[in-house]
């Protein structure tokens, strides 16, 4: 489920040889596309848009890799899982999410949870970085915290601090405008809480921001491209 460059299908597709199939799922027509002529000299592999599921019919899956992040298997995708099978699958919010082993028993869904990861959105189109809104914001730093702690680079107090700074982002409405919408960003009620937290915060910050970067490139992008790169023909 994410088609990204078609690399992985047909990694996959090599693996489990002439005997197995591999269905790819994405959103994006011009992505499938692309896929699909990437991918035409691999005749187990089935290339289709998401929205047309109901046009074709699922097989029984054994393995689900779930290249995005989403906030949930899809019904339609847990329950072609067949017993005994299992995804694989970055579950949360687009700040942060955990990935999952997914498995079938009894017809019920047991999770496994493999660590903390950032991956980006399953749907290319919306990969645009926006302001994040005070929830995310929290969770955003709550998963900064858990990185940090992890790496032995922040103190019992400084955690403190910033677990009661993602207490006072959740008293904040969540559908207040970005920060961008105002001629003084620096008035925004989420930005006057953060810079109310004084020196500490504000060192702190730089490290908050790059161990938190979920920017990645559009699938369009020029940026780094090498014509003569051995898997060019798996760029869009």
């Amino acid at each position: 489920l994410g088609a990204k460059g078609g690399y992985i299908s047909a990694l996959i597709a090599h693996i489990i040889g002439e005997h197995g199939k591999v269905t790819v799922l994405d959103p994006s027509s011009e992505v499938i596309g692309h896929i699909s002529n990437n991918l035409r000299g691999y005749p187990t592999v089935e290339c289709h848009r998401i929205t047309d599921t109901e046009d074709f019919f699922l097989p029984s899956l054994n393995r689900v890799l779930v290249t995005g992040q989403i906030e949930e298997l899809p019904d339609w995708l847990s329950s072609g899982i067949q017993e005994g099978g299992f995804a694989i699958a970055p579950i949360g919010k687009r700040t942060s999410q955990r990935l999952l082993k997914l498995e079938k028993q009894d017809q019920h869904l047991f999770e496994t949870d493999l660590g903390s990861v950032v991956f980006g959105p399953l749907d290319i189109t919306e990969s645009i970085v926006e302001s994040p809104s005070p929830s995310e914001m929290a969770e955003m730093i709550e998963h900064v915290i858990e990185l940090m702690n992890d790496a032995g680079i922040i103190e019992n107090d400084e955690k403190v601090r910033l677990y009661d700074l993602v207490a006072d982002l959740r008293q904040l409405p969540d559908d207040l405008p970005p920060p961008e919408e105002l001629d003084e960003p620096e008035d925004h009620p989420m930005m006057k809480l953060m810079i109310e937290k004084g020196d500490w915060f504000m060192k702190i910050w730089p490290i908050i921001q790059s161990i938190s970067e979920t920017r990645i490139a559009s699938f369009d992008s020029t940026e780094n491209y090498k014509e003569d790169s051995s898997h060019s023909d798996f760029i869009p």
